[in-house]
């Protein structure tokens, strides 16, 4: 039977009143920080980096330990992550010498397997979800993935093992990536001085902590894709969807089970999402941009605001000459959708079509990243673009050569398609280039709504996330690089922003864990 619409309109607001009273209630015990003693203090100048291998998690970490071996050689820097990365530590390390000679090597301690991304055991395909009230329940159910997707047998290992880590070296400061949880639990459990090192922003980490319940109704809901700040028309589904974000992180089942799991085992609060931050003489750093990113009216005062945290250490010359060269014949869109995310046939099919369509009707080239999934075949898209891969305007590889900030410090990309991801946002703010973002999952869709809200880019799947479609693509492509007036515009906004920046991020984050180091005995 249907409801007058008087009485639908009663039913809507009384609802919503009896959540905000309960919600009130929740925010207040969910953003009350325990007292804690002061915490210990290891080694003077001795910092340890418990850090993800993924590199949407693990860039900031990879470069500010660039940034203190270059402007601080004093510290002594270890590092704890999984085999994988270590390559990469130790080109850090011989670039960094090459700068600073008394620079010391890194020490990289391997941490027993597995890593994130094993332990989940899902790619990305498996874990996308539509924007807003549609992916809800795709979001809620993999909520403990998300979160920390170890067993509690490999929770306790990796726990230990860098809790034995931490009693060995004895650092004055550990830098945690708040996604190895296991480090978390064994840097909290034994009270040790640290840092958390963040490639998130203010609002997505802090807004449980802003006056009048603002993060209920004011800031955009993970996931929803709506602008900032809300519109009117979408307060009831932002606070429906944050409110539900929040049940399902205190009463995930899986979650709560491995809690109590873990507590047995005598771990402190484990897994404690809701106190990433804590008060008091330790430090948050986030690469929130002023300007870039959604303003928030509260943050707490040991948080330090970098700017973008890029890897740039060495020009795109130095790394592959060949291709430095290829970037100077024209104009050049990158498309390179981070490390996670992968091509099926139902994605890489349009995107060739649209850059088709793209490379057809301007002067610019392309390059492509293409991380295909394991059953994508050439047939599937080859076809459609072999005409410019023979005429070299469009260059596809797997990995990318040469490190994405150091590509777009060339000039010569004009825009930069990816994913939506905190680092390839924060690589392209640093680069003054626009943005074309094709999100599929979660804080995702937070950025591509923000690229369009202060006009530097375009959310190029709106009306087909997570998947992609021809026509919509190849309509934001060309909105981009045209040479029409929308895309010089949004070329000349993101400069703006770019000119804003006084000084790299991975220094001012560097700056402040040498601060930090210093109050070592």
């Amino acid at each position: 039977m249907a409801f007058p619409t008087a009485k639908r309109g009663y039913l809507f607001f009384t609802a919503l009143a009896a959540l905000l009273a309960a919600l009130i209630s929740l925010r207040q015990t969910l953003t009350a920080k325990p007292e804690r003693p002061p915490p210990v203090i290891g080694k003077n100048n001795t910092v340890l980096f418990v850090t993800n291998v993924e590199h949407g998690l693990s860039n900031v970490h990879v470069a500010t330990v660039f940034s203190l071996l270059e402007h601080h050689p004093e510290i002594t820097v270890h590092f704890a992550s999984w085999a994988k990365i270590r390559p990469k530590i130790d080109r850090i390390s011989a670039y960094a010498r090459r700068l600073t000679p008394q620079s010391r090597d890194v020490v990289f301690h391997e941490l027993p397997p597995p890593n994130f991304y094993d332990a989940a055991g899902k790619t990305s395909l498996a874990i996308m979800q539509p924007p807003g009230i549609e992916g809800l329940k795709a979001l809620n159910d993999d909520m403990a993935l998300f979160i920390s997707p170890w067993t509690v047998e490999d929770h306790l290992e990796i726990h230990d093992s860098v809790r034995d880590l931490i009693r060995d070296v004895d650092p004055a400061l550990v830098v945690l990536d708040m996604f190895v949880r296991p480090g978390m639990d064994a840097t909290r459990g034994d009270n040790r001085l640290h840092a958390v090192l963040s490639p998130n922003v203010l609002a997505d980490i802090f807004i449980g902590d802003q006056p009048w319940l603002g993060g209920f109704w004011k800031y955009p809901a993970i996931g929803s894709g709506h602008s900032f700040p809300v519109a009117w028309r979408d307060i009831p589904s932002n606070i429906y969807q944050t409110a539900a974000f929040v049940w399902g992180m205190l009463y995930n089942a899986e979650l709560t089970e491995k809690r109590k799991s873990l507590a047995s085992h005598g771990l402190k609060d484990p897994i404690d999402f809701f106190n990433i931050h804590l008060p008091g003489p330790g430090a948050f750093i986030t690469q929130d941009t002023a300007g870039a990113s959604i303003p928030i009216d509260y943050v707490p005062p040991n948080v330090t605001v970098t700017g973008p945290i890029t890897i740039s250490v060495a020009s795109a010359e130095e790394q592959d000459p060949e291709l430095a060269a290829w970037l100077e014949r024209a104009p050049t869109v990158m498309v390179n959708l981070g490390s996670l995310m992968e091509y099926d046939a139902a994605r890489a099919r349009p995107m060739a079509a649209a850059l088709k369509t793209m490379l057809e009707r301007t002067g610019v080239q392309a390059l492509w990243k293409l991380n295909r999934a394991e059953d994508l075949k050439d047939e599937d898209w080859r076809p459609l673009v072999e005409q410019f891969i023979e005429s070299d305007r469009l260059r596809v590889s797997k990995w990318l050569t040469v490190d994405p900030a150091a590509l777009l410090e060339t000039g010569n990309i004009v825009a930069s398609v990816h994913h939506g991801g905190a680092n390839c946002y924060h690589e392209g703010i640093a680069a003054g280039v626009p943005h074309l973002i094709l999100p599929g999952w979660l804080d995702l869709y937070n950025y591509a709504a923000r690229v369009e809200a202060i006009d530097i880019g375009v959310w190029g799947n709106r009306k087909t996330a997570p998947g992609f479609s021809v026509d919509e693509l190849s309509s934001a492509f060309l909105k981009l690089v045209d040479g029409g007036p929308a895309g010089v515009l949004m070329r000349e906004n993101a400069k703006k922003i770019r000119r804003t920046l006084v000084r790299p991020g991975r220094d001012v984050a560097a700056d402040e864990i040498a601060r930090l180091a210093a109050w070592g005995h």
